[in-house]
């Protein structure tokens, strides 16, 4: 097996996967989760520790005294594989029935939203900057749309014909006659956009996560999915490669904004019984616009480019008009949690 240099890359990129799971096995378990499985004493003591690491005052000086199990919010721990499925089944059904069947249709649409951009279109991103920077040397005068850029045709097939050969030999099949060797043009532009996200994507995400306690959380996503899709339209509308480039570095934190605000929702939504099973029902049903994203790009990119951009802001804007429906009442449900403890 030969060492190249890719497989460096993925070792490379396995380091911080296994340093999270390190420093993950040293946190605590959800005080929520705890008192939900009705051990108060455990879930107060993660209460005071957590207490004592942000103020770093004793734990005894934390001021909660005594917790109160929320009413219909209690949690059994599986012993058996019977139990397993049963608890997989009891936390399951009811996402699929009023009240909730509505709010899991939510939250996996909108997930299937960012995932389609982030998971689907930003695979795209570096070909997509390879086409560009290939129109733009082939037709350096013309001013071309984004569109017009992606039919262009990034590689060649070259027939090499060898001279004819004589006193061929039967035994002798290692000569050959016609050869085809297909060569794909790389261009060191494609690098750059990437090299740009990765600047620009984490400070956006620190600032972000700053702002979400401040912000309107439904305003807040129907306005992300209203400039996301603006963006889209108006890459496909201007002839300008530094700002469609542009569109592609600033579109994935902009549509970040909606995944963080649809998991804060997903808390408000659903009760700590049910809450683990919906996150993870509605993450796998938005994973499947990973899916029909990575195949949409690589079968209409260069045919049926408008159609799919188009066809994914008419998504996205139909993603606002289901949040709409969204109720937001997170300060009476703060309040009653504020009861619970005592």
């Amino acid at each position: 097996m030969v060492f190249h240099s890719w497989r460096l890359f993925l070792l490379l990129s396995s380091v911080p996967l296994v340093i999270g799971a390190v420093l993950m096995s040293f946190l605590p378990e959800s005080p929520k989760f705890v008192l939900a499985c009705g051990d108060k004493d455990r879930s107060l003591n993660i209460l005071q520790s957590v207490y004592r690491w942000n103020s770093g005052k004793h734990k005894d000086e934390y001021p909660v005294k005594q917790l109160v199990i929320i009413p219909n919010e209690n949690v059994t721990l599986a012993k058996n594989p019977r139990d397993i499925f049963n608890r997989m089944w009891s936390q399951t059904y009811p996402l699929f029935l009023p009240p909730y069947l509505g709010k899991v249709f939510i939250c996996s649409y909108c997930y299937a939203i960012v995932y389609f951009g982030v998971n689907g279109l930003l695979v795209w991103v570096p070909e997509m900057s390879n086409r560009m920077a290939i129109s733009t040397l082939k037709s350096p005068n013309e001013s071309l749309k984004l569109c017009e850029m992606m039919s262009t045709e990034v590689g060649f097939v070259e027939e090499i014909i060898e001279p004819p050969l004589t006193n061929f030999d039967d035994n002798n099949i290692s000569k050959i006659v016609k050869s085809e060797e297909c060569i794909v043009v790389i261009k060191e532009e494609i690098f750059l956009p990437n090299f740009i996200l990765s600047l620009v994507q984490p400070g956006s995400m620190m600032v972000i996560g700053f702002l979400i306690p401040f912000l309107p959380k439904k305003l807040a996503i129907m306005v992300s999915l209203l400039i996301s899709g603006l963006f889209l339209i108006s890459a496909t509308l201007i002839p300008n490669t530094k700002y469609i480039m542009a569109v592609f570095t600033f579109f994935p934190p902009v549509l970040s904004i909606v995944f963080n605000l649809i998991t804060n929702f997903g808390v408000l939504f659903f009760p700590t019984n049910l809450r683990g099973m919906a996150v993870s029902l509605c993450v796998m049903f938005g994973r499947l616009g990973s899916i029909i994203g990575n195949f949409a790009f690589s079968l209409m990119l260069g045919t049926k480019c408008l159609f799919l951009f188009y066809g994914y802001v008419t998504v996205i804007f139909f993603g606002i008009f289901i949040v709409s429906f969204i109720k937001t009442s997170p300060e009476p449900k703060k309040q009653q949690e504020t009861n619970d403890i005592t």
